[in-house]
């Protein structure tokens, strides 16, 4: 089998990364930002056309403020730090999905900034897809109220295209890896409509320490499956 198209990740384990190594919990997230770049440079070396990253979920504003905020100052300190660097990296652009417009102005700049270098890019190898405010059932509510919004008849029947066209990853392959880190097995409403036949894999290794080799090694038995669609 050839390699993935689309490979997935939800990044789990950075507040259990920083808890071992008595740290406080954004010092994880900051290790976790930084592998997302040295995992997203290994699938660019494998040519693989789209990677997306759970990088905070619907559910992920449950959490204590302190670390909401955190989070965001995070996102906001890593794109401003690293605009110019991926402005002129010619390996990836950057695409941005999720419920964007519930976030704070300011971040909402930035992630624009960052989408908006990719557009005279012409021959990047790797779409980095980060997913912010996202999730799987709000994606697809969001997707069906498009719809609603744009039919007139009052007896219309939606389709599986018109979701798949309201999606925020319209024009995406399906996932073909989804892959998690930190030892729990469950999908957590992520890229649900997308995922049908994913192939996933469940690693205990927390998300700082996900390395190359690992994801080489999880390619390497994503060959070996066999993948039937149903047939």
């Amino acid at each position: 089998m050839k390699n993935p198209t689309h490979i997935s990740f939800i990044m789990d384990g950075n507040r259990r990364w920083a808890k071992k190594r008595f740290l406080p919990d954004i010092a994880g997230h900051r290790s976790g930002a930084l592998n997302i770049e040295k995992i997203l440079i290994c699938a660019s070396e494998l040519e693989i056309p789209y990677v997306t990253f759970y990088t905070f979920s619907t559910e992920n504003w449950s959490r204590n403020e302190v670390e909401v905020s955190d989070l965001f100052n995070l996102m906001r300190e890593y794109v401003l730090s690293n605009l110019s660097k991926f402005q002129e990296d010619e390996r990836f652009i950057f695409k941005i999905i999720g419920d964007v417009e519930k976030l704070p102005i300011d971040l909402q700049d930035s992630l624009k900034k960052l989408e908006s270098i990719s557009k005279e890019k012409k021959q990047y190898t790797t779409t980095a897809i980060f997913a912010i405010n996202y999730g799987g059932r709000d994606e697809i509510v969001r997707s069906v109220n498009k719809i609603l919004s744009q039919k007139s008849e009052n007896n219309y029947q939606i389709s599986e295209d018109d979701i798949l066209d309201n999606l925020d990853t319209k024009g995406i392959p399906d996932v073909d890896i989804m892959i998690r880190t930190g030892g729990n097995q469950r999908i957590s409403n992520f890229l649900i409509f997308q995922s049908i036949y994913a192939e996933l894999f469940f690693t205990d290794t927390l998300w700082p320490d996900f390395s190359k080799n690992e994801l080489h090694l999880i390619i390497d038995e994503y060959k070996k499956r066999v993948r039937k669609y149903g047939k």
